[in-house]
């Protein structure tokens, strides 16, 4: 923006704002949103609390000494129920608008290109996820939401 007034110099800048807006708030999200069940469920790798005093040295732990600092098992469900919940999508996937606000005929031409492309790039993503060991789903777009909420 040039003057902090809102004024977009060209198209092109007005374009790149849009852009970033939109991968921010959807695809951007969807990956850090749709892997935390994957990541946070498993309490060693993120553990949610530590019970014991932070480490000081370099002197090599047990299993026991590990397994001490974890959180409990009920700190742990709550965890994995939070981030399950969290993980979950719970909108329309990207370009599926639930409510119509778009009427310029114009407008609706650059919806319908948008989708179309969508459409697209998820039949690529799932025609190369069937030749792979572990598919990756997450930012095929019929998977990212067209919403952040919960």
């Amino acid at each position: 923006m040039k003057d902090g007034r809102g004024h977009m110099p060209s198209k092109e800048q007005l374009k790149l704002f849009i852009t970033t807006v939109l991968y921010i708030s959807s695809v951007s999200h969807a990956h850090a949103n749709f892997l935390q069940y994957e990541e946070y469920a498993f309490p060693a790798n993120y553990p949610s609390m530590i019970r014991t005093p932070l480490l000081k040295d370099k002197t090599p732990r047990t299993e026991k000494d590990i397994l001490a600092a974890l959180p409990d098992k009920a700190t742990t469900l709550n965890v994995m129920a939070i981030t399950n919940l969290l993980s979950a999508k719970t909108t329309k996937s990207l370009g599926d608008f639930e409510t119509q606000y778009i009427y310029d005929p114009k407008a609706l031409v650059c919806v319908r290109e948008f989708q179309r492309n969508l459409k697209t790039i998820s039949g690529e993503i799932k025609k190369r996820n069937k030749t792979l060991k572990r598919p990756y789903k997450v930012l095929d777009p019929a998977n990212i939401p067209n919403a952040i909420s919960i």
